[in-house]
């Protein structure tokens, strides 16, 4: 039986892989998964400047006219992390109205830089959340 498969799904990818990731050794677990997503994607649409223990996830939300890009602590032993001076671009085709970190509604300075969105976050402690409007 295969460990993985790769199906084509509307104008998408979709990839199942038969193994408890969750288990595995941080490093070889993130090295696996940015691995299959820069191999899925056509062109990286974000690309971050962030501790190696921090994981981020983003998305885009039509329905809400936003994305979402949440950032959290992947190691599940140790609490209170702190990242600091976390830098993040997202090359996407909307252009941003405002960016607000969703606990706090702090709304983050951005600039645009080449056609692409350049977003700086002082500091999380765990977990973050922001809103990004278009």
């Amino acid at each position: 039986y295969p460990a993985l498969t790769l199906r084509r799904v509307g104008k998408g990818k979709a990839v199942y892989i038969a193994a408890p990731l969750e288990k595995e050794t941080y490093s070889h677990q993130r090295r696996l998964v940015t691995d299959l997503v820069k191999y899925l994607l056509d062109k990286r649409t974000v690309s971050y400047e962030v501790p190696e223990w921090l994981e981020v996830m983003a998305w885009r939300d039509e329905k809400n006219s936003c994305y979402q890009l949440n950032m959290l602590n992947s190691i599940y032993e140790v609490s209170n992390l702190i990242a600091r001076d976390l830098k993040f671009k997202l090359e996407i085709p909307e252009k941003i109205k405002q960016v607000r970190e969703v606990g706090t509604g702090r709304t983050l300075d951005f600039e645009y830089v080449d056609g692409a969105l350049l977003l700086k976050v002082d500091e999380i402690c765990d977990f973050s959340m922001l809103r990004l409007d278009y």
